[in-house]
């Protein structure tokens, strides 16, 4: 698990660096199966892709590359940001780019790093994001772990020559605490399957 900040069963999140955007992240952005859910379904061009990447660093915001346990393949991304250091909130973005492994529920575990990451590295209490309705793989994964929907904007988005509504959705750091377990137990995880993955490598 080359670089892994924090690691899971199946997939683990590494700091995003710039040649990730040519690992796949290029690609993915540009693909309309990708983009028909972003905020901006515009061409994005290597120079201002690598604009982007370089404005979204520390403090403000801190970005992941989802990579897989088994063979450190990149498959995704994962970000925090317009951290608010005051209020202790932030919002989230992922995107698992790979169409092979869209379905797996791998965007759903790494989500849950991301998540362990903002409430209990960063210490911040809420975490928000956003999804147009008809994402519905999204909302499911949202739902899964434990995010509130907590509004819709009634035709919000324009794709394709209609409007879609958007769903704002949020999740706390006692609710996150009480569905996926406080520090302690992370811990105790974490020892576990480092000694799991430490098997399975002898065993290789």
């Amino acid at each position: 698990m080359r670089r892994a900040s924090i690691f899971g069963q199946n997939v683990y999140l590494r700091p995003l660096e710039e040649e990730d955007i040519d690992g796949g992240w290029l690609d993915w952005i540009n693909d309309t199966a990708v983009s028909r859910h972003l905020a901006s379904s515009f061409p994005v061009t290597r120079q201002a892709l690598t604009q982007y990447w370089a404005n979204s660093q520390p403090p403000n915001t801190t970005m992941f590359a989802i990579c897989l346990v088994e063979d450190d393949i990149y498959i995704g991304n994962a970000r925090l940001s317009e951290i608010d250091w005051i209020s202790r909130k932030c919002k989230y973005g992922r995107i698992i780019g790979d169409a092979a492994h869209r379905g797996r529920g791998l965007g759903t575990e790494a989500l849950i790093l991301l998540f362990r990451y903002g409430f209990h590295t960063l210490g911040l209490n809420r975490i928000y994001s956003s999804a147009i309705i008809e994402n519905e793989i999204s909302l499911a994964s949202n739902d899964k772990v434990g995010m509130t929907r907590e509004g819709i904007l009634k035709q919000d988005i324009y794709r394709s020559g209609q409007y879609f509504d958007t769903v704002y959705l949020a999740i706390l750091r006692e609710d996150f605490d009480r569905l996926h377990g406080d520090p302690a137990a992370w811990m105790t995880r974490d020892q576990a399957v480092l000694r799991q993955l430490a098997k399975q490598k002898l065993a290789g």
